[in-house]
Order: C-alpha cells, then sequence, then structure tokens
C-alpha cells in the first residue's frame, strides 16, 4: 500500500472516531502532497512523497524546539505527538549503528579508489545510500565523529 493510500485511509479512520487533532495533522500532509503534486503536474513516486513527509517533519520538529523554548508546555506536547504521526507514514530510519556502517564502508571505499575521504567527498558519496532512510542531521553527525 503506497503512503498517500495510508493517508487517506487514516483520514478515514479519524473522521469515523472523531480524533479532530489526527484528522488535521493528516489532512496537512495530504494538503501538502497534492500541493507538490499540482507544482509538479503529475503524481509523485514513492520516494518523492517521502521527500514532502520528512520536509513537514523537519519543520514540525522546528516548531516543538521554539515552543519548548520558551515554555510552552501544551503545544509542545500537541507536536511531539504530531512527529510520532508522520513518522508512522515513513519508512524506518536507520540508526546511528547502521549509518556508521554505511560510512565506514564509503570511506574504505575512497580509501582504496586511492582519495582522501574528506567530510565532502564522504557526503556526496554517502547521501545517495541513506537519502529517505537516515536523518540528514544523524548522518551529518556520524560523518563528522567517523572523521575525526
Amino acid at each position: 500500500m503506497t503512503i498517500k493510500q495510508r493517508l487517506t485511509d487514516a483520514m478515514k479512520e479519524s473522521m469515523r472516531n472523531k480524533d479532530k487533532g489526527t484528522l488535521t495533522t493528516i489532512r496537512l500532509l495530504i494538503d501538502r502532497v497534492q500541493k507538490k503534486e499540482k507544482d509538479a503536474m503529475r503524481d509523485l513516486t514513492e520516494e518523492e512523497v517521502v521527500q514532502v513527509l520528512q520536509t513537514f517533519k523537519k519543520q514540525v520538529d522546528e516548531e516543538a524546539e521554539s515552543f519548548a523554548m520558551i515554555g510552552n508546555a501544551e503545544r509542545t506536547a500537541g507536536l511531539l505527538n504530531d512527529i510520532e504521526l508522520i513518522r508512522s507514514f515513513l519508512p524506518r530510519q536507520m540508526t546511528r549503528e547502521e549509518i556508521q556502517v554505511v560510512v565506514v564502508d564509503v570511506t574504505e571505499g575512497l580509501l582504496s579508489s586511492g582519495q582522501v575521504p574528506n567530510k565532502g567527498l564522504v557526503m556526496k558519496n554517502l547521501m545517495p545510500l541513506v537519502k529517505g532512510k537516515a536523518d540528514n542531521k544523524l548522518v551529518n553527525e556520524v560523518v563528522t565523529e567517523t572523521l575525526k
């Protein structure tokens, strides 16, 4: 089942259950996907839908951090629930350890080809392998730690 279909099913389910918070978040997700499809003038691929959801999740993350900084615990809790809901539609994300393995493989590959691995070169070769499967911020941290 595609992410778009899962979103539609979840929207119907939250309407039946009269869960307004979940319904609002799911409608926002569907709206973002439809807007991107309208801009592209075609249906989005599954990978593109994942990118839209990840972008939205990142925005909600930043908003939650802002509310946490000003001490609005109620709004922060609501946004954290939204983040968990968004994550439920995204593919499973790689763990730090899984990312570490891929970083080491990429670094060893660069060394074996005679190139000196630096952060930019490692990231360039690594990102196509983890795109959509790992949080970019976490990937950056792992690469930085590995290259120390």
